[in-house]
């Protein structure tokens, strides 16, 4: 069973997240940076959630370089996309909003502990705005030729940082086959997260 280490100096937070998690993992606490610190010191962590307010991009830093198996993700009350660039620039796996849906944490979660990155829709715009340019006349990329239309409408949407559920709502479809497409996709297109799809549709 994985570790997920929870900080936030606010328990109110600390009960919401682990409510939400915890019958599906092992749940650490810690209310400051400092109790953080030691606390990955002398536990295995696979990812750690963190409330902002709780450090700043210097802990944020310190923690990625001194921790080598713990995966970070970032909470703010009000998700900044130039702030949530700064932290994915660090090494952040995630950034989201503290009080996002049940549904969207944990399937946050389980994509950020498989191996992938988990950002809102203007992170993902401005991610791509700010390291790739957006395609040009015709030109089409020999591995999304491969994706069947309605592959990639989803692929599209993905591109625009939507998650499973806004896709299903947009095409009127169910979240399992959102999956289904996003699978296929993956395997096509030859990407494994929703970030390197989205980067693969701007070229």
């Amino acid at each position: 069973m994985k570790t997920i280490m929870l900080c936030s100096a606010m328990n109110s937070i600390l009960v919401r997240w682990q409510t939400l998690l915890g019958k599906e993992y092992v749940i650490e606490k810690s209310a400051s940076a400092k109790e953080l610190a030691i606390a990955l010191l002398e536990n295995k962590v696979d990812i750690v959630l963190i409330h902002r307010p709780a450090v700043d991009t210097q802990i944020v830093s310190e923690i990625l370089e001194n921790t080598s198996s713990a995966k970070i993700f970032m909470f703010a009350d009000r998700p900044d996309a130039r702030e949530g660039l700064i932290f994915l620039r660090l090494g952040v796996v995630g950034y989201a909003n503290t009080y996002m849906a049940a549904k969207r944490l944990q399937e946050a979660i389980r994509i950020t502990l498989g191996g992938r990155v988990w950002v809102g829709q203007k992170l993902m715009q401005m991610l791509l705005q700010s390291t790739y340019p957006s395609k040009e006349g015709n030109e089409e990329n020999i591995l999304v030729a491969k994706l069947s239309t309605r592959e990639r409408e989803v692929a599209e949407l993905v591109a625009t940082g939507m998650t499973n559920l806004d896709i299903a709502f947009e095409l009127d479809i169910s979240e399992r086959t959102v999956k289904a497409h996003i699978s296929a996709i993956f395997q096509k297109t030859e990407t494994d997260s929703r970030l390197k799809l989205a980067l693969l549709m701007k070229t």
